[in-house]
């Protein structure tokens, strides 16, 4: 029920991030607010690609034999590689959605994604004081 719905979201979230890299093109100067979409989009797009490969495997996992998809006995590789693809993706999407909020639409100038570990993205958001 979801796959044609994510595959949409995907899809479009590509089709504005590459809009917005040719509106400004080999620009050097590229103002704040289009280096926060482009940031915000490709955040968009890995969490969009990650929840359509969750379901790439999971056709793979209902069209083969019980038998093939475990490992070790019985240890499902497949159904773990699926719920683990499925929690970066959501966790990224639910990022990318607060970034797109703050960062695009609200435009907070003091507001920014940035990484944990390199690996985490997260929103700073500065109090007013």
């Amino acid at each position: 029920v979801q796959t044609p719905a994510v595959s949409l979201a995907t899809f479009l979230v590509y089709l504005e991030l590459k809009k917005t890299e040719k509106r400004h093109g080999k620009n050097k100067k590229m103002d704040e607010l289009r280096k926060r979409k482009l940031t915000v989009y490709k955040l968009l797009l890995f969490s969009g690609l990650l929840l359509c490969s969750a379901m790439g495997v999971s056709f793979i996992e209902i069209f083969m034999d019980r038998q093939s998809v475990n490992v070790f006995g019985s240890f499902p590789y497949l159904h773990v590689t699926i719920h683990i693809l499925e929690q970066i993706g959501i966790y990224n999407y639910g990022i990318g959605v607060a970034a797109l909020q703050y960062l695009v639409i609200s435009n907070e100038p003091k507001s920014c994604l940035k990484y944990s570990a390199g690996i985490f993205p997260y929103i700073y958001r500065e109090k007013n004081t």
